[in-house]
């Protein structure tokens, strides 16, 4: 038992809050690398109540919640050079479009193709700079263990949230 929430089959069943810690994890990085990459400041406050409120409300409509998506924010403003709100309101407004005008077809795209263009978002994402060992020597240790526990996590368990969570709370006891 913890919290006084009984184990079921050596396990804790699934916490209804846990998904909305996790995008707001997730949801402040990728504020964080947008703010690195655009050199401005974002509210992250206002940005989680702004994504709080939307989740909830979307739940009355039978919609699920989220949060800000990695793959499509870099391609907005990494190579697309996007810098104003305008810019994810209207990548929005194309992806509704696309699947409620195309959608049968976008359906014929191949898998293998969507599938290319991530593995490229996702190699264009990595700053290679702060990986190599210099950079590493260079860094406050605690910050180089929260790198690698989020990475040896999110390797080993084959889970983002997991990787992300133990990240935060390593993160959470180093500093």
């Amino acid at each position: 038992e913890l919290f006084g929430v009984p184990r079921h089959g050596g396990r804790l069943p699934f916490f209804p809050t846990q998904p909305g810690w996790i995008s707001g994890v997730y949801q402040t990085g990728v504020r964080s690398l947008v703010d690195d990459i655009t050199d401005t400041h974002s509210d992250k406050t206002r940005e989680s109540w702004g994504q709080g409120v939307a989740n909830i409300a979307s739940g009355f409509f039978g919609g699920m919640g989220g949060c800000a998506m990695i793959g499509q924010t870099m391609i907005n403003v990494r190579e697309s050079g996007a810098r104003t709100r305008l810019s994810t309101l209207l990548a929005g407004v194309f992806l509704l479009v696309l699947v409620l005008a195309l959608g049968d077809i976008v359906g014929m795209i191949p898998m293998a193709a969507l599938v290319a263009i991530m593995i490229m978002v996702s190699v264009g994402t990595i700053d290679w700079h702060s990986v190599h060992p210099r950079t590493l020597k260079l860094m406050p240790v605690s910050e180089t263990i929260v790198m690698a526990v989020t990475i040896i996590a999110t390797l080993a368990t084959s889970n983002l949230a997991i990787g992300v969570v133990l990240g935060a709370v390593s993160y959470t006891h180093l500093t």
